[in-house]
């Protein structure tokens, strides 16, 4: 079985992006398991933008407090130019903590998700450039045999950021949104651009309309992990490439999709939407 622990975006929780990648989970099947993790930091009204990129994200700042699983979090806070994450070093030892008793193969990471997921992956590639991840002089947890980053980009801050001064190593794939207004894709690029060998594939959704609940008006950004019948194939088969009896045949390109693939009229698969706010 693929063991993949799975990284949510700013402001949604491991419960909502268990919920909302439950199309491409029952894809997957029996041989392959995602472990979705919450983010450490719980996220305040204060902390989020007046422009939300999903009626999800809207929706948890409404969690009722006996819903726990249902409030924001994520896994830093940033200035208003995104240059300065804090509570890194917090988070990085809330996951050093959380691996030391887990074994996966792989990580899966959407947007801030995928950003951590990168940083995590550099970390266990090259202990020695971030030393507080040792226990006992060894890494928590072996490096990664893949890493999928969907909509991610390359962390800048001084925590992070050098950790990219070398490429990551590690078998990696990137999923862009050629129209993501939220990570566009020249930001999604900086990771590609640091990353060896990687494989990137494009989507077309993207596209945006309002919505109203109340005031103010929120503007609706396509920003979420694709999620259509050839998207949860190419997913499915590229996880299970590194399975080592299942594994071993090439994997085609989903291919590019239609705007119409869009999450939003209500079918099964277009209700994986996992939009995240911008602040991130």
């Amino acid at each position: 079985m693929i063991r993949i622990l799975a990284l949510h975006g700013y402001a949604q929780s491991a419960e909502i992006f268990k919920k909302k990648m439950g199309v491409l989970r029952k894809a997957c099947g029996k041989n392959i398991e995602f472990v979705f993790l919450d983010a450490p930091i719980l996220l305040q009204p204060v902390d989020m933008p007046q422009t939300f990129a999903s009626a999800e994200a809207l929706d948890t700042m409404k969690a009722p407090p006996e819903e726990p699983e249902l409030q924001p979090r994520a896994w830093w806070r940033a200035n208003s130019d995104k240059t300065d994450y804090y509570h890194v070093p917090e988070t990085i030892d809330y996951l050093k903590n959380y691996l030391e008793d887990q074994k996966f193969d792989g990580i899966f990471g959407f947007s801030q998700g995928a950003c951590m997921a990168a940083a995590l992956t550099k970390i266990l590639e090259e202990p020695e450039a971030y030393p507080s991840i040792l226990v006992d002089g060894k890494t928590p947890h072996p490096p990664f045999e893949f890493c999928v980053l969907v909509s991610g980009f390359k962390p800048v801050d001084r925590n992070l950021g050098p950790l990219f001064a070398t490429p990551i190593t590690t078998p990696n794939l990137h999923v862009l949104g050629r129209n993501d207004a939220i990570v566009i894709p020249e930001r999604g690029r900086t990771l590609v651009d640091v990353s060896k060998d990687p494989r990137v594939e494009e989507h077309e959704g993207g596209t945006s309309h309002l919505f109203t609940t109340g005031s103010p008006t929120y503007d609706l950004v396509g920003h979420f992990v694709p999620s259509k019948a050839n998207w949860r194939n190419f997913f499915r088969d590229y996880f299970l490439s590194f399975d080592p009896v299942l594994g071993g045949k090439p994997v085609p390109s989903p291919g590019l999709i239609s705007a119409s693939d869009t999450p939003g009229s209500g079918t099964p698969a277009e209700i994986s939407r996992v939009g995240t706010p911008s602040r991130m």
